[in-house]
């Protein structure tokens, strides 16, 4: 039997790179076409009670057609956004799930503590045992002027 770089390509890419390369390409897909660079968050409505949050986005500008775009996260488990006025979106990029709530421990844990975080328990590994067993992911959002923000959901939509 063959091992190592003289097996055959198949055996290497039916275990682990074709799953891989499937699930890059389906969201790859899926956000090119989602609207949202240089779009102006005209609004975002928090609906379900907190559990759907939908940005309503629109490319307004000067001398060019103006277009509407609405992107939607479902089964959300928490959401931070800061300086919404004025937020031209720049991306709305999947983060890894293990990275992000590491860097966000302490204020995790604040939050838990002042106002309750859903699914939170004891610790950060707890936490994030629970958000991966239920299937949940984090979607950062930045912008060219002062808006950041974060959502933890199961998936995202976009309705054009």
């Amino acid at each position: 039997m063959l091992r190592g770089r003289d097996a055959p390509l198949h055996s290497h890419i039916t275990g682990t790179i074709v799953p891989l390369f499937m699930k890059f390409t389906a969201y790859k897909n899926r956000k090119e076409n989602m609207k949202f660079h240089d779009y102006h968050m005209e609004s975002y409505k928090v609906s379900n009670r907190g559990e759907k949050i939908e940005l309503n986005l629109v490319y307004d500008y000067p001398g060019e057609e103006t277009d509407d775009s609405q992107i939607i996260f479902n089964d959300v488990a928490l959401y931070h956004f800061i300086n919404t006025q004025g937020a031209i979106i720049n991306d709305i990029e999947e983060v890894s799930l293990n990275r992000f709530i590491i860097s966000l421990e302490k204020e995790l844990s604040e939050w838990s503590r002042m106002y309750g975080v859903k699914f939170w328990q004891s610790d950060i590994a707890s936490y994030i045992d629970e958000l991966k067993s239920m299937g949940l992911r984090v979607w950062e959002i930045t912008s060219a002027i002062g808006f950041y923000g974060f959502v933890i959901a199961k998936e995202v939509n976009s309705s054009t």
